[in-house]
């Protein structure tokens, strides 16, 4: 039995479908393993290897995403060509065959087409993404080397490197997206034009704020005005710098409450930094006491340097020292100054100098009382020592207590 054309022609396009098939089917797994054996193998990417741009594990994974939809894509295309091509064999089918190759294929065909006009400009597209991407890596390599202190830059401190790689990244990457722009596909379209000019009006209506706080975030950066870390008192907010960005920084309160300030708020109010100086010349933490005229002056200076010694986390070198600050009408204003290098333990260091005072004060038997406390005690206790009653004002020694200015 001799069979008709037609159907060897359907016997050879199914043979020689199926062979394809598994020809994609063997390739892809050969270059699958060639791929993981090159992963294995290669340590540090393609090129640039000690700065680890195209790391291979990076390179293996994208590679077989890119392979299997180049294999998915051929078999799906020349399997579409083996049906419509056996379709149109028959004259049952024919119209079928030409449905397939019209509504499917010529799609198909047409988006080939323009993948292949569009190459020149793919290439150049992804020149300038590559050369972007190396000279930002030896940028940053450089300033890494300028923030560990391993090059020295005159008038640039190691702090601006960091902030400073930011900013040039930031300034490339809108370098390279203005020149990739033309190349993009679509990019001459009334459409995309449209679109694009849209997308610019939003941006300039709803972005002054943060066009702000950009700025302020970068003048912030270059007047060393915090670091993190620093222990510092921005409006009523007191805490440990915790991060810094170009919008906004993060202040971490002694209470372990995260404050959120926008840069341009910091830009335009007082900001106290406690630990600029501590390291180098000690931070000079402060309290008053006053002390009526009955008791010796030279026993409140040493009643507080006693007070100062027994606290932990302050410096005898440099010394504390004592300042007699006013003269008031009942009583003498004392100062008591001492330095720490701790600046982000302010609070407990001046607490423990609190409890410290009151100890030695309690030892040299001068009592730090306020003025009512003793009209009312001496009301009650007239053999009380030290007290004699008045009837108008309490005596020169009632008048004792302790102040500090909060941090």
């Amino acid at each position: 039995m001799i069979l008709p054309n037609n159907y060897w022609q359907t016997l050879g396009a199914t043979t020689l479908i199926v062979a394809l098939i598994a020809l994609l089917l063997w390739l892809r797994k050969l270059v699958a393993r060639k791929l993981d054996a090159w992963r294995h193998t290669s340590k540090e990417g393609l090129a640039a290897t000690a700065s680890r741009i195209l790391p291979a594990d990076r390179v293996a994974a994208r590679l077989h995403i890119l392979l299997n939809a180049i294999c998915t894509a051929i078999g799906v295309v020349a399997f579409i060509r083996y049906l419509s091509y056996v379709l149109e064999l028959y004259k049952e089918t024919q119209e079928a065959g030409h449905w397939i190759v019209e509504v499917v294929l010529l799609p198909f065909k047409r988006i080939f087409d323009d993948f292949i006009a569009y190459i020149p400009n793919l290439f150049n597209a992804l020149a300038i993404i590559i050369v972007t991407r190396y000279l930002l890596a030896i940028v940053h390599r450089i300033f890494r080397e300028v923030g560990s202190g391993r090059i020295v830059i005159s008038g640039f401190y190691p702090d601006w490197a960091d902030p400073t790689y930011k900013l040039i990244r930031f300034l490339a990457m809108a370098l390279a997206l203005v020149g990739i722009f033309p190349y993009l596909p679509g990019s001459s379209s009334p459409a995309f034009q449209t679109i694009s000019v849209f997308l610019g009006v939003l941006l300039s209506l709803g972005s002054s704020s943060v066009v702000s706080n950009l700025v302020s975030g970068t003048i912030l950066t270059y007047m060393r005005a915090l670091r993190i870390g620093d222990r510092v008192k921005i409006g009523d907010t007191s805490g440990d710098v915790i991060e810094r960005t170009m919008l906004v920084t993060r202040v971490k309160t002694i209470k372990n409450e995260v404050v959120t300030i926008p840069n341009a708020i910091l830009l335009t109010t007082h900001i106290t930094n406690y630990s600029t100086l501590a390291q180098a010349e000690g931070l000079i933490i402060h309290t008053e006491v006053t002390i009526g005229y009955d008791v010796p002056w030279p026993d409140v200076h040493q009643a507080l340097l006693e007070a100062a010694r027994r606290t932990p986390h302050l410096l005898s070198d440099p010394s504390p020292f004592i300042l007699q600050t006013a003269l008031n009408d009942f009583n003498v204003s004392y100062e008591l100054n001492a330095y720490t290098r701790e600046a982000n333990r302010i609070v407990a260091i001046r607490s423990e100098l609190y409890r410290h005072i009151q100890d030695t004060f309690d030892d040299a038997q001068i009592e730090i009382m306020s003025p009512i406390y003793n009209s009312i005690r001496q009301s009650t206790h007239d053999d009380t020592v030290g007290f004699r009653p008045s009837p108008s004002a309490p005596r020169a020694n009632g008048d004792r207590s302790v102040s500090s200015d909060p941090l």
